[in-house]
């Protein structure tokens, strides 16, 4: 119970924070003159081996609330060729991703919580900047990156395709990573699936270069 209340209390900073910092993006980011000397500190920050948590996550009310237990010891890597890599992504946590209140996303999420295998995700970023006025707090943003999976279901194979969003946030005086991973498009086969609200989220516990 007690592990229960400290996530929730740490998820729901991290809500405010993002609700914060997207604040901050609206309204600063044209006015922030970004330079090539900033930039490479800002990247050089974000680079390193991170291991930590990876959460599927939704929002209700203006609160983040964990939708399933954390795997546990996941890595990430952010590299010189400007690539986030987060390994051993289970196949089953994107069960959580489809709406179930279609027929098709059901048998998709059904499918998927069997699944056991893992996979790794790789996304490149695209910008990095400030993520607020005092330039406390650095932000990047990558590609999409997509994810195939192959589920079955109705005695048949679909192709599952997942593609996703990727933020990063960091904290240099903590040097503490959140990354959020958000789908903006599912697909079975060709149908185009509705997502849950639910996404994922890594925390990082701890770094090294």
């Amino acid at each position: 119970m007690k592990k229960t209340r400290n996530l929730a209390c740490t998820l729901l900073c991290i809500v405010a924070a993002i609700t914060a910092l997207s604040s901050c993006l609206s309204s600063d980011n044209d006015e922030q003159n970004i330079t090539p000397e900033e930039a490479k500190m800002i990247f050089n920050a974000f680079k390193g081996t991170y291991q930590g948590n990876l959460y599927a996550v939704y929002e209700q009310s203006g609160r983040l609330y964990k939708a399933t237990d954390s795997v546990e010891n996941v890595t990430v890597t952010i590299d010189r060729d400007t690539i986030v890599h987060i390994a051993n992504v289970p196949d089953s946590l994107y069960a959580y991703l489809t709406n179930t209140e279609y027929a098709e996303g059901k048998k998709v999420k059904d499918a998927l919580r069997k699944h056991t295998a893992t996979q790794s995700v790789r996304s490149k970023i695209t910008t990095v900047g400030f993520a607020d006025r005092d330039k406390r707090y650095y932000q990047c943003f990558t590609n999409y990156f997509t994810t195939n999976i192959t589920a079955n279901y109705d005695s048949q194979s679909h192709q599952l395709t997942f593609n996703n969003a990727m933020s990063c946030w960091y904290n240099p005086t903590k040097s503490k990573l959140q990354v959020n991973m958000s789908p903006v498009e599912i697909k079975s086969d060709k149908n185009v699936l509705r997502p849950s609200g639910i996404y994922f989220i890594f925390l990082s516990k701890t770094k090294r270069p």
